[in-house]
């Protein structure tokens, strides 16, 4: 939940980084700082708030330095100001460090050093570690090098961080104890370290992924080395296949409306990828776990917020496409005895960097189990974990409150369940054929539903003073609802909750009066006769009522204050229709509320704590 953008080369280093911040910035936004070396000296300039607030104070200050290292900030350990920001430095300041993750132990290691007599000027636990590491380098004469490779693994919890040594000052050093972080090279041997390759768009040529249990000596190359074993590794470069371009709004006065409209192709381009790309193509990379598969007896799914509604709708993939149960757990309170080895777990993360989603997937592994990653970044931590790393291809995502990312993970979520239904015999491949046809048509029902966004931002308006809203779905529907009122709570800042509709009656119904607006996902499939009644419930307690509809029933059109109209679709496919208009909902009404829509107050978009 922060972001680190180092850089060494010939250029100054300063309007690189904070252009690497700003492509960070969703990853946290309550503080920011830059460490520079100008060839003597280190300075730390940090300001609380968001990047243009540090930007704006390095105007008149004329920061100068080929080598540097940048941070913007999501704050755990301490309030959000400047004395917590980060780059934190030693209290002999000869080391300058910025940090991602947590030191669970931290206050034990503050113990000691406070009976070495350290003293603290902050709050956090990233001001413990630079002192910690200061300390042990100082205890026994050691290089900055050295003092990581034989004392970072004392370090508990998941971390990344990235240090500089004033007395060795023409390198940094990058470790990696459980996240993400990228080293990219470029032109004129630039090279630079951040935790989203994204961020490295338009500086380097080639990406390299820090694996965890690992460390890289950054000056004119880069040197990794693990840290178990204190060997040197071999760097596995890749031509970065992105341009800077895809990192900007273009004529979109945001990147969450941007990235709602990106879905008719980002779905399309995830369900090329997964099953006609040579390299991906879903049934070569699950083929060595076909037999696993036919003997399966559940599926467990381990995500969090968004991606856990995600795994809720593949509930019902896997039940009707392969006869499979499936147990959504959230990755923060998965136990590993649900699973054992042997079993099918599925990992699902926007950004591969979720900590508690990692945290669950390193237990089942540790059992035995087979883990399948669904993940938007390639190289990320949860793909260097899974046995089988399935990418959706939403591409950069910026928004905090994820969009696309959702939809393209339901499109690769689809494609394993139809998968797994053929391997299984519950599906032939004439049916598996014909789903993966229905699905490739989704795109374009898509392009029909955005038609209706004038009329969704009408309805926003009708609807944005109202101070706490209901979802309510059945089957599909069910997580739908939810994700529907995560979107709106996320960005418009309103109490809203997603419900089973068939649950309303058992308490929620005490909370209608008229000025509790309910949104129904109402298609026309099993669930919608129990839908309309639900419906009629709230009618009846003069609540007012939004429905998404795919009906031609005049019914649903009498009975609800507003409708909005959705194209037909398989039922099972439904969930990616419905959710388009909720997310368009939630946006206007952010908008009309005047709110950081791409960065919400306490938000980050990679939760990397635990």
């Amino acid at each position: 939940m922060c972001g680190i953008a180092a850089y060494i080369g010939q250029k100054n280093a300063y309007p690189i980084i904070i252009e690497a911040l700003k492509r960070l910035e969703y990853r946290g936004y309550d503080s920011a700082g830059i460490v520079l070396y100008d060839g003597k000296n280190t300075k730390i300039y940090k300001e609380a708030g968001a990047i243009s607030c540090l930007e704006k104070s390095m105007d008149q200050k004329n920061p100068i330095g080929k080598i540097g290292i940048g941070h913007t900030r999501w704050a755990t350990h301490g309030v959000a100001n400047t004395i917590n920001a980060h780059p934190h430095h030693s209290q002999n300041k000869r080391l300058t460090l910025v940090h991602n993750g947590t030191v669970l132990n931290h206050h034990l290691l503050r113990e000691s050093l406070l009976a070495d007599d350290f003293h603290f000027y902050g709050e956090t636990d990233s001001e413990i570690l630079v002192n910690f590491l200061a300390n042990q380098q100082a205890k026994e004469n050691l290089s900055l090098l050295d003092t990581i490779l034989q004392h970072s693994l004392k370090l508990e919890g998941r971390s990344v961080f990235v240090v500089h040594d004033l007395e060795d000052p023409n390198k940094i050093i990058a470790c990696n104890l459980g996240g993400d972080l990228f080293i990219g090279k470029g032109k004129d041997k630039q090279i630079l370290a951040c935790s989203d390759k994204n961020a490295l768009a338009g500086y380097v040529d080639q990406v390299t992924s820090l694996a965890p249990g690992t460390l890289a000596i950054i000056d004119a190359d880069c040197q990794i080395f693990d840290l178990n074993s204190k060997l040197k590794l071999k760097p596995e470069w890749k031509k970065l296949k992105l341009n800077a371009e895809s990192l900007e709004k273009g004529a979109y006065p945001h990147f969450m409306l941007k990235e709602i409209f990106e879905q008719e192709e980002a779905i399309s381009k995830t369900i090329e990828h997964l099953s006609k790309s040579s390299n991906y193509k879903l049934e070569k990379m699950l083929e060595p776990y076909r037999r696993t598969i036919t003997r399966l007896r559940k599926i467990t799914i381990i995500a969090c917020g968004t991606s856990w509604h995600a795994g809720l709708v593949a509930k019902h993939f896997f039940n009707e496409l392969a006869d499979l149960p499936v147990y959504c757990e959230y990755a923060s309170e998965f136990m590993p005895t649900d699973v054992g080895a042997g079993d099918l777990v599925i990992a699902i993360s926007q950004s591969g960097s979720t900590a508690d989603t990692l945290q669950a997937v390193q237990s089942a592994k540790d059992i035995g189990a087979v883990i399948i990653s669904i993940c938007n970044v390639e190289g990320s931590a949860i793909t260097n974990l899974a046995d089988v790393s399935l990418l959706t291809k939403a591409g950069p995502e910026i928004g905090v409150a994820s969009t696309k990312a959702f939809t393209t993970q339901l499109t690769a979520l689809f494609l394993i369940a139809s998968q797994c239904g053929e391997w299984r015999g519950y599906l032939s491949p004439n049916r598996k054929k014909s789903l993966w046809k229905e699905l490739k048509n989704i795109p374009l029902k898509i392009n029909e539903v955005l038609r209706n966004n004038p009329k969704i931002a009408e309805l926003a308006k009708k609807y944005q003073s109202a101070n706490n809203f209901l979802y309510l779905g059945r089957g599909t529907g069910f997580p739908i609802a939810m994700e529907g009122a995560l979107k709106l709570k996320e960005v418009s800042y309103i109490h809203a909750e997603g419900l089973s509709a068939g649950e309303m009656k058992h308490g929620s119904i005490a909370l209608i009066d008229k000025n509790m607006p309910s949104l129904f996902i109402a298609t026309e499939d099993e669930h919608y006769d129990k839908i309309i009644n639900n419906l009629l419930e709230i009618k009846a307690r003069n609540g007012k009522i939004i429905a998404i509809t795919d009906s031609l029933d005049t019914q649903i059109k009498k009975e609800a204050d507003d409708v909005i109209v959705i194209p037909s679709c398989s039922p099972l496919l439904y969930p990616f229709l419905t959710v388009i208009p909720l997310q368009l909902f939630a946006y206007h009404v952010a908008l009309l509320r005047g709110t950081n829509i791409d960065k919400p107050r306490n938000l980050a978009k990679s939760v990397t704590v635990e």
